[in-house]
């Protein structure tokens, strides 16, 4: 947890300034509120002119905190930076959204507002309805029952569902894939979902397509209320394609 040393801190506000969640306060030195701070490390960054500034050595369920909210952090069990998997950003080689699937990505939070992991369960469990096959290699994975989307005490980190629910994080990426003809379906989904959750959270698609394959797009671009950003990508031959 990060806190502050107060004989050092000359309340200069400075690590207030940069804090994304608004979790510290400055009157006659910084405070630090322990329920709204995700540890995503920002503060310690910003580099405090009198070193007033800690944050000691976190275990779970603290330390969840800090996976997914730390930039800088690595998650051991998937030896990758950062919230998600290395799947949808390098598809071209690991061939894990095949020919004919949609590949999703659901980030849930953001910089000042951030997320609920009560929030993230409540998506998890109405994707399981929709029976998505949700991505092993990644840390929301990792934290559910993949038949019901629920928080399980079967993690990595041996913390039991109470505990999950209580945690927030700067943000957290929930990673699954299903047939495309199945795309219409799960945009309604996520539309009716978002009304029962207390942040923001933005869907990222990726299919693969040749000959005779429905595009993504026109399935997108029929849906009411939907706006789509459309971008490419191409493999520059820095890895063997997957079979």
């Amino acid at each position: 947890m990060v806190y502050v040393v107060r004989e050092l801190c000359v309340a200069c506000g400075k690590c207030a300034l940069y804090c994304p969640v608004e979790a510290i306060t400055v009157g006659e030195y910084a405070f630090v509120d322990q329920e709204r701070c995700v540890e995503c490390g920002t503060c310690i960054r910003a580099e405090c002119p009198v070193d007033a500034l800690r944050q000691p050595d976190l275990k779970p369920p603290r330390l969840l905190r800090k996976l997914f909210s730390d930039p800088l952090a690595t998650f051991r069990e998937t030896e990758v930076p950062g919230r998600g998997t290395e799947e949808m950003k390098t598809n071209d080689v690991t061939n894990n959204v095949k020919v004919g699937e949609a590949g999703w990505g659901v980030e849930m939070g953001r910089p000042g507002v951030s997320t609920k992991f009560t929030d993230v369960e409540k998506v998890t469990m109405a994707l399981a309805r929709q029976g998505v096959e949700f991505l092993d290699l990644n840390p929301v994975t990792m934290l559910i029952d993949k038949k019901t989307g629920m928080f399980t005490e079967k993690n990595p980190w041996g913390i039991s569902p109470g505990e999950i629910r209580a945690l927030r994080s700067l943000s957290a990426i929930i990673e699954f894939k299903t047939p495309k003809e199945k795309v219409p379906e799960i945009i309604k989904t996520l539309m009716e979902v978002s009304k029962e959750v207390e942040t923001v959270f933005s869907v990222g698609l990726i299919s693969r397509w040749k000959d005779g394959e429905p595009e993504l797009l026109p399935l997108v671009r029929g849906i009411p209320g939907i706006r789509v950003y459309p971008n490419g990508k191409h493999n520059m031959g820095l890895g063997r394609p997957g079979s």
